[in-house]
């Protein structure tokens, strides 16, 4: 793969906001002889997908199947999944701070965020399903072999979670057949933002024991700069504060302000992580793969706005919070027995999430409401 065949797309996209760059900066580095085949003018490029559980021509399956590769992922800069949920035509998302993210296909939903309850849709990271109900984890598109959107039922190969469809995302595996590697980074200047974007990562593959074994290793870190402003204000007026009074008794709450929490650009964010894979290729028909992957996530403030300020403005009078961290451990055995192929998979997925989210002003509402 040469450098041309390597972009990088600084883009930021939210439910409500849009994001600008007023100035952007790209550096990649390339390392290796593996070059990258382009299709020639009028052939259609053949595309490998694994939907069916089985290695399949994407144009040979009688499915509704939207798949990326990874010039596709690379070329559109894909990093996560507000990227490309618009590209695919049978997927939508819902998210809703703190954290909440929905998978949806073809519209199918018990609601648009559905903490805890039985999803409609599964999410898988290579072999192992890591569908949560309202918090799916977002794997980030580092060193990606494809993505795959699978329209529903798929309930026989991917389980009850699976009935309107299934989204897979499938990394990259070592390569026993030479020595590549890149890194690469991004500055980027956000419109609204006194801060700047970071992005870096990078990733070596390394061929041992005389092409048998092969370890690939992927690191990245991004820092993306926060926009939107927690403004100074003051708590809302309590409308019963005359009957408190006259009552002798009952607790009378003053206004009060958020001069200590009050602050610009609150709604930053920085997710670390990687990846350790090795491949045995231990003969033409077998190979075994061990991988290891982790992702941190830690999220300074939520990017939603108060109703009556501006645009990019909001009031809190605490300070909020999101930490999200997650890995996953997978052994995998794939083999031709002659008269099927086998894939013995097996995965442990952890996965740590907390947030402080302030509630003052939905208490305020519903002591208004209840006297």
């Amino acid at each position: 793969m040469d450098n041309n065949s390597r972009q990088s797309v600084v883009t930021h996209s939210n439910p409500l906001l849009t994001r600008k760059k007023t100035l952007a900066l790209v550096i990649s580095a390339l390392v290796g002889s593996t070059m990258s085949a382009y299709g020639q003018p009028g052939v259609l490029e053949e595309v490998i997908v694994t939907a069916s559980k089985r290695q399949a021509n994407l144009q040979d399956l009688p499915q509704a199947i939207t798949a990326f590769t990874t010039a596709d992922i690379e070329r559109q800069g894909f990093t996560g999944l507000d990227d490309y949920a618009a590209k695919i035509p049978s997927l939508a998302y819902a998210t809703r701070e703190p954290g909440g993210t929905s998978v949806i296909f073809r519209g199918v939903a018990s609601s648009g965020i559905q903490f805890g309850t039985n999803p409609s849709s599964g999410v898988y990271l290579d072999e192992q399903p890591i569908t949560q109900a309202g918090l799916n984890p977002d794997p980030r598109l580092i060193d990606i072999e494809r993505v795959e959107a699978l329209s529903g039922p798929q309930g026989t190969l991917f389980g009850d979670g699976s009935q309107s469809g299934t989204l897979r995302i499938i990394t990259n595996k070592p390569n026993v057949n030479g020595f590549e590697g890149w890194v690469e980074g991004t500055l980027g200047q956000p419109e609204h933002s006194d801060d700047q974007d970071t992005d870096i990562s990078g990733m070596v593959n390394i061929p041992l024991l005389d092409d048998k074994i092969a370890i690939r290793l992927v690191g990245f870190q991004a820092n993306e700069a926060g926009y939107i402003d927690n403004v100074l204000g003051l708590s809302q007026p309590d409308i019963w504060q005359e009957a408190r009074e006259a009552s002798g008794y009952l607790p009378v709450r003053p206004r009060f302000n958020n001069s200590a929490n009050a602050d610009k650009d609150i709604n930053s964010s920085k997710t670390v992580g990687g990846r350790a894979a090795l491949r045995w290729w231990v003969n033409d028909n077998w190979t075994v793969d061990v991988a290891g992957i982790i992702q941190n996530l830690d999220v300074d403030g939520f990017g939603d706005t108060t109703a009556g300020l501006g645009d990019l403005e909001q009031l809190r009078f605490e300070d909020e919070k999101l930490k999200d961290n997650w890995y996953q451990l997978s052994l995998s055995i794939e083999g031709d027995l002659g008269f099927a192929d086998t894939v013995l998979t097996g995965s442990y997925f952890s996965r740590d999430m907390t947030y402080d989210a302030d509630a003052t002003s939905y208490q305020h509402d519903f002591d208004q409401q209840y006297n």
